[in-house]
């Protein structure tokens, strides 16, 4: 059980293509050319070079898999939170939360990089990600009857 946003976006390209493994597969490839694009625009060529040829990198991005999109958002909101665009940070984050759930672990570290500026104003940054990540368990207990089933789901 995946949380709405990988299944979302195969919907989306299904609808298009009219199968449902091309969809996912289209939606994984895609991602995982846009993953080294954000992350040459952030840290330059060597990191995008590194996370690109990393072993877990390669395989998750040639089979049907949500771990690529969840690494596009989560790169997103450091992009944006370097060029201090604090509201598309913030979406991209809860964009990632919504697609995987334990990236909320996250928040701290957003948290660190946002008060070392001093400021408090940016307190708002965590209000979407917050919310989003009361959501997700709401959002498994409408589909699947436990608001802990994506814990469950991943038991034997």
């Amino acid at each position: 059980m995946f949380s709405p946003v990988y299944p979302v976006l195969i919907r989306s390209a299904y609808f298009a293509f009219g199968n449902v493994w091309v969809s996912a597969l289209l939606v994984t490839n895609l991602s995982s050319f846009i993953f080294p694009l954000v992350v040459y625009k952030t840290s330059g060529y060597r990191t995008a070079l590194l996370a690109e040829v990393f072993p877990t990198y390669l395989v998750f991005t040639t089979i049907a898999y949500s771990d690529i999109v969840v690494l596009v958002l989560l790169a997103l909101a450091f992009f944006f939170l370097l060029k201090e665009k604090f509201v598309k940070s913030c979406v991209g984050l809860s964009l990632a939360i919504f697609t995987f759930v334990n990236l909320a672990l996250t928040l701290p570290a957003f948290g660190v990089a946002l008060m070392s500026r001093k400021s408090f104003r940016y307190l708002y940054f965590f209000a979407l990600p917050f919310l989003t990540g009361l959501f997700t368990p709401l959002w498994f207990k409408i589909v699947a009857g436990s608001y802990f089933a994506f814990f469950q789901l991943e038991n034997p």
